[in-house]
């Protein structure tokens, strides 16, 4: 707070806001009226605390000050004051607090004032060791000694000094809880407002990372520091009901966090990496995931009735087929919510039950105690049920028993984990369900994938080069055709893309598949039957929102 500090600190809080350059300059005047420092000036008119003073002095010029001075032994006191007199001590706002041989240890609040430096060396005669600390610590310092040297009740003052000290550290320790809970709920608020499927906090060996994945692609944010990681961590540990003293195993956990009148469902996970824990939210919005209508979800016309009529079927099996993430779990909700309307009893196995719907019995499978998709399904079939959902057929037994149900007069709806249609055909039959039972169980088959849509407000037009197109693709286009590409503006966080849409392929299971599928056909062959019969691929649907404006060409090529 010396005065060579002044132009200094004055910047720094411009900088911070604290001050605005015309109140800096009326404070300098000031301080040249009353020949006090700027920082004092500032404490006196209540504008900064002292507290905050400090602190931005110690990171700025790179000096401790303590806030708090041991009091040394009496007969050291007596000694120590006898070399440096309490009144100028007093005067100077200066702490000596050690004496050895040729130096003197003196605690000061003024690191740049080497005029007083000078007058405690003439004083003294010794060497001059400089500390530092606040002047409310100085000034608590100087009391204390005055107290001791009067003999009057230097214990309870020491002891006051104690409580008093106790409490501050106390009101430290909470005002860095509430500064983490804050932050934790500002990183949720800005993956929800983003519009983020997932929050990414990870921790490195010199840097921490935040990263929220918007429309499928990661981007990165600035994460917290290194210091306050551990316990954003361990705050989100606690709202998910997590075990915050464990760090050595895996945990999963979740959320209900309330955003702006709406219920957000955020699913936790937890893992320990070699510089700390790494945890993944998944962000799942009550209010806007289940979306019963099929035009919403991305099909067309033709899409539409594909579906619809596989789903008003007394029986059999409908599969939803792709990578995670691809939004297989929205398309069968929305065929869910499609029958529901008919009265039916519906039973579903999840693992986990991402959104829940009134009417629908729903249940969560958990494989740690042995509660699997297949024992849910067995369960099932005696609670007659007319349709079934589950999550995913994963293995030889759930499909057994799925096969089994879709032959016993119940609709049973689930997902695979194949790159097209027909391929989920062949994965069927290499875990080992029969190419006949196959052939006469499965009704449809939807593969997909999840595109970026461009975003509206700032999309372009561009002229298509068939030239520069590859001969697969020259097909989707006329030669002068126009095609609409990514500009990027405020409302799309310039990225040109604003949410994301699904491309579908539509396998119908009609006579020439179930020929092709017993005779054990490739999913190759079974692909070529297929198109003949009218299927459109992942392309086809991909350029077709492509020429609709909808996309991108390679936002189609880089998922089909």
């Amino acid at each position: 707070m010396g005065y060579n500090f002044t132009m200094a600190l004055g910047d720094t809080l411009v900088e911070m806001g604290i001050l605005t350059r015309e109140e800096l300059a009326s404070y300098l005047q000031k301080q040249k009226i009353l020949n006090k420092r700027l920082g004092e000036i500032l404490l006196e008119e209540q504008k900064i605390t002292e507290e905050k003073l400090y602190d931005i002095l110690s990171r700025e010029f790179n000096i401790k000050f303590e806030t708090s001075i041991p009091l040394p032994s009496p007969e050291r006191v007596q000694m120590l004051f006898s070399i440096l007199p309490l009144e100028f001590c007093k005067k100077r706002n200066i702490a000596p607090v050690e004496y050895k041989d040729d130096f003197i240890v003196v605690v000061m609040d003024n690191p740049s004032d080497f005029d007083v430096i000078s007058e405690i060396r003439f004083i003294t005669g010794k060497h001059v060791e400089t500390r530092f600390a606040t002047t409310s610590a100085i000034k608590e310092y100087i009391m204390d000694v005055q107290e001791l040297l009067s003999g009057r009740g230097i214990e309870r003052k020491i002891e006051a000094r104690e409580v008093v000290k106790e409490k501050r550290e106390a009101q430290k320790v909470e005002r860095e809880e509430s500064k983490v809970v804050t932050l934790v709920n500002k990183i949720i608020i800005d993956g929800i407002e983003k519009r983020a499927s997932d929050i990414h906090l990870e921790i490195y060996g010199s840097y921490t990372s935040l990263r929220y994945r918007i429309d499928g692609r990661l981007y990165s944010f600035e994460g917290p520091s290194l210091q306050i990681y551990p316990a954003v961590v361990s705050r989100i540990k606690i709202m998910s009901e997590l075990d915050i003293s464990e760090r050595r195993l895996p945990q999963d956990g979740a959320i209900k966090f309330s955003y702006m009148g709406r219920d957000v469902d955020i699913r936790v996970s937890v893992i320990p990496g070699i510089y700390g824990e790494n945890v993944v939210m998944r962000i799942l919005s009550k209010d806007s995931a289940i979306i019963s209508d099929f035009r919403s979800i991305g099909m067309n016309e033709v899409e539409i009735e594909l579906y619809r009529e596989a789903l008003t079927r007394p029986n059999g099996m409908i599969l939803v087929t792709g990578p995670t993430g691809s939004g297989k779990t929205t398309t069968l909700y929305a065929g869910i919510m499609f029958v529901k309307q008919f009265g039916k009893k519906i039973i579903t196995a999840e693992d986990p039950v991402e959104y829940q719907i009134d009417g629908v019995e729903q249940v969560q499978v958990n494989p740690e105690i042995g509660f699997t998709f297949a024992h849910a399904l067995r369960a099932f079939l005696r609670h007659d049920p007319d349709i079934i959902m589950v999550g995913e057929i994963r293995d030889l037994e759930t499909a057994e028993v799925a096969v089994r149900a879709a032959l016993t007069g119940h609709l049973v709806l689930s997902t695979l984990h194949t790159n097209d249609a027909p391929s989920s055909v062949t994965r069927l039959i290499d875990m080992g369900i029969p190419p006949y039972l196959v052939a006469s169980t499965v009704n449809l088959i939807i593969a997909q994938r999840l595109v970026r849509k461009l975003c509206d407000n700032c999309k372009v037009e561009k002229k298509i080069e068939l030239a520069k197109l590859s001969p697969e693709l020259r097909r989707y286009f006329r030669e002068g055709g126009r095609v609409f590409i990514p500009r990027g503006c405020n409302k799309c966080n310039k990225t040109g893309f604003s949410g994301r849409t699904p491309i579908f392929e539509i396998l119908k299971v009609n006579e020439s598949v179930k020929n092709g599928i017993l005779r054990n056909l490739s999913s190759f062959e079974l692909k070529e039957i297929a198109i003949k019969s009218g299927m459109k691929t992942l392309l086809d649907s991909g350029m077709e929102k492509v020429n609709s404006g909808i996309t991108t060409v390679e936002e189609v090529i880089a998922v089909s």
